[in-house]
């Protein structure tokens, strides 16, 4: 149940939600954003260049960060949680699906967040041959050896690094933090970046096709890695990203995908974007969270 709460420590506000359904913990936690840490009632992450802690409090979200952001935040916020989109509309038209409605009843309020491009691509790179507890680790070291630390309520942490200093750090020394083969792709990538190669951002803008061609040409990125990014940060909805999971799924629960041939991930990829249109994104991250925590269970 969520805590009603009265708001008057100092430096807390409060986000309403306008009874748009919210689930935080499922939004933070569920293989999507890698930062965020759970302390007492509150969650702590660095988004924005900033330390912001959250918690869920009856009609809305109350938050704390930086004074000096005390005008950008709530907006800020309600970007990163997608709260422009209607999730009622989403589980209406997904609603069909005898599956998915289990998922939706379950984690009912869980949101795909709209992160930093920069930093969602960095983080999607770490993923490759992962799991999130490992993924979690190579982040929080990345961005604690070439980030910018940052304070708030006598806590320290730091920002992910820049391209520009991923660039002067150089591949050996994202190595020596245990990031293996991915240092070179992380290392590209800030090249890329940092000579105007590529703008992450602009990518929000492009079509889907437009933006996948463009997230490929990224050394170590594949159509898996290139969803992933898409639909955790660039408004694309359709975005399917296919693993493991993603493929026993639909091979279990859906005979049609099994005339898809499985290994074949762009046609696996395709048959879900058509069967769970216009949603398929959402559609994708419900089922993925709903096998993660039955394979922990």
């Amino acid at each position: 149940m969520v805590e009603e709460v009265t708001i008057q420590e100092p430096q807390v506000r409060f986000l309403p939600l306008d009874g748009q359904p919210f689930d935080l913990e499922s939004s933070l936690f569920s293989g999507q954003a890698f930062r965020w840490r759970k302390k007492d009632k509150w969650y702590e992450g660095v988004i924005f260049g900033r330390i912001v802690r959250v918690r869920e409090v009856e009609g809305g979200i109350a938050f704390a960060t930086a004074d000096d952001d005390a005008d950008e935040s709530p907006s800020r916020l309600r970007d990163y949680f997608s709260l422009d989109l209607d999730l009622g509309e989403v589980y209406s038209t997904l609603s069909r699906d005898e599956d998915l409605r289990e998922s939706f009843d379950r984690y009912r309020g869980m949101r795909i967040l709209r992160q930093d491009p920069w930093e969602t691509t960095l983080s999607f790179l770490c993923a490759q041959n992962s799991n999130v507890l490992r993924i979690t680790r190579n982040v929080e070291d990345m961005c604690r050896s070439f980030g910018r630390p940052v304070s708030f309520g006598g806590n320290t942490r730091h920002t992910y690094p820049t391209p520009d200093a991923l660039v002067a750090a150089g591949e050996q020394a994202l190595r020596d933090l245990g990031l293996g083969y991915r240092a070179r792709y992380i290392v590209s990538a800030a090249e890329r970046v940092a000579r105007g190669g590529i703008d992450l951002m602009a990518l929000r803008d492009a079509s889907y096709d437009d933006a996948l061609d463009a997230l490929t040409t990224l050394e170590g990125v594949g159509d898996k890695v290139a969803n992933c990014i898409m639909l955790f940060c660039m408004d694309k909805p359709q975005a399917f990203p296919v693993d493991t999971h993603i493929r026993q799924i639909l091979r279990e629960r859906y005979p049609r995908a099994r005339r898809v041939k499985s290994s074949d991930i762009r046609r696996v990829r395709a048959w879900a974007q058509e069967h769970f249109s216009p949603y398929a994104g959402y559609a994708n991250h419900y089922l993925f969270h709903s096998r993660r925590l039955e394979g922990r269970s």
